[in-house]
C-alpha cells in the first residue's frame, strides 16, 4: 500500500503458508498482531483463513490483534483491519492486563477511524482499566481531540469519576495534563466545571499547581471559580508555580 511500510512478517508468511508448511497456533497468532497493528489487511485475512485465533491474547501484555490494530500507526487501513477482525468474531470487550479494551487504546492513541468501527460494532464506551479510567478520560488525557469528541457524541459521561482512589473526571485530567482544547470541548458538552478530585481540588487548581498556562486560561475564559478552595484552605492562586498563571489569575480577579 502506498504510503505505508508493510507488515514486516508478510513475506515470512505468506512463504510458509504458501508451502502449506505446520506452523504452531502460536506463531500465527504472534504474525497476527504484527500485522495487524501494521494494518495490512491482506496479510491479516490470510492468517486468519489459515486459522489464526482473533481473540487469542499474548502472554506478555495480554494483547489482541484487535487491540493491535486499536493501538497501531493511525494510518490507512486500520479500521478496514478492525472491521475485519470483527466480522471474522474478535470481541471487543477483552481486557489485557491493565484492563484496556480495544476502544480505550484506541482513545489513548487517537485512533479514530478504530474507534468508529468498534463503537458501530458495539463496545462499551464506558468500560473501565485497571484505574477506574474511561475512554473518554484516556483520550482527554492523551489530548486526542478527536476521538474524545466522537466519544462524547456517542453518548460517552462527560462527568464520569475514575473509580479508586483518584477521582478523577475526564475535566480534571485534561486541565491537569494542559490539553486547553479537550478543557474547552468538555465544558461546551456539560463537563461540571467545579468538580473536585480525592483532594478537593478542582480542575482549575490542578491546571495551576502544574503551571498549565493554556488550560488554566481556557477554565477561566470559560467562567471556573477562581477563588474557590480546597479542603486546606488554598486557592488556584496559592498553588500556582508558573508566573505566567500568577498573571492570567491576578488579571482575571484571583485574591491573594
Amino acid at each position: 500500500m502506498k504510503g505505508r511500510l508493510p507488515c514486516i512478517t508478510t513475506v515470512t508468511a505468506l512463504f510458509v503458508l504458501s508451502l502449506s508448511i505446520s506452523v504452531n497456533a502460536g506463531e500465527l497468532e504472534n504474525r497476527l498482531v504484527i500485522c495487524a497493528m501494521m494494518g495490512d489487511v491482506a496479510s491479516v485475512n490470510t492468517l486468519i483463513l489459515k486459522g489464526a485465533d482473533v481473540n487469542a491474547q499474548d502472554g506478555t501484555g495480554g494483547e489482541t490483534a484487535l487491540m493491535a490494530v486499536a493501538n497501531g500507526f493511525g494510518e490507512i487501513g486500520d479500521a478496514e483491519v478492525a472491521q475485519l477482525l470483527i466480522d471474522k468474531g474478535a470481541k471487543t470487550e477483552i481486557k489485557n492486563k491493565n484492563g484496556y479494551t480495544a476502544l480505550i487504546m484506541a482513545a489513548d492513541k487517537g485512533n479514530e477511524g478504530v474507534a468508529s468501527v468498534l463503537l458501530n460494532s458495539g463496545a462499551h464506551i464506558e468500560a473501565r482499566d485497571a484505574h477506574g479510567m474511561t475512554p473518554l478520560m484516556h483520550a482527554a488525557l492523551s489530548g486526542k481531540k478527536g476521538v474524545a469528541g466522537l466519544l462524547i457524541d456517542r453518548g460517552a459521561d462527560v462527568n464520569a469519576v475514575a473509580g479508586g482512589f483518584m477521582r478523577w473526571t475526564p475535566l480534571i485530567l485534561a486541565a491537569d495534563s494542559g490539553k486547553a482544547d479537550i478543557v474547552r470541548l468538555l465544558i461546551e458538552k456539560g463537563a461540571k466545571i467545579e468538580a473536585r478530585d480525592q483532594y478537593g481540588y478542582t480542575a482549575l487548581m490542578r491546571a495551576a499547581d502544574e503551571g498549565r498556562a493554556d488550560a488554566v486560561r481556557a477554565l477561566v475564559d470559560k467562567g471556573a471559580d477562581i477563588n474557590a478552595k480546597d479542603p486546606n484552605g488554598q486557592t488556584a492562586l496559592d498553588m500556582a508555580k508558573a508566573g505566567v498563571v500568577v498573571v492570567i489569575l491576578k488579571k482575571a480577579g484571583a485574591k491573594e
